[in-house]
């Protein structure tokens, strides 16, 4: 169907009487509903992803403290002192 920008009202009910308000409205309420599923997915995985990160990162910092007295160890063994 060609768009004619000289349609009026009346021509545009003619046009739009053949559909029912539901069928126009019904994909639409359709979409809302899978794209309120998916944010609330979404949400869920950011809070999992959020918490493996802190996981993580406590992980890390003590990674990072044994990484601290291996280097001090290194440094010690270099000038030939034990503690």
């Amino acid at each position: 169907m060609e768009q004619d920008p000289s349609l009026g009202g009346r021509q545009l009910v003619q046009i739009l009487g053949g559909f029912r308000l539901h069928s126009l409205t019904s994909p639409l309420w359709k979409l809302a509903k899978t794209r309120a599923g998916l944010r609330a997915e979404a949400l869920d995985l950011d809070k999992r992803r959020t918490a493996e990160i802190l996981k993580e990162l406590e992980r890390n910092k003590t990674y990072l403290d044994s990484q601290v007295l291996e280097a001090l160890r290194k440094h010690a063994k270099k000038l030939n002192i034990r503690y």
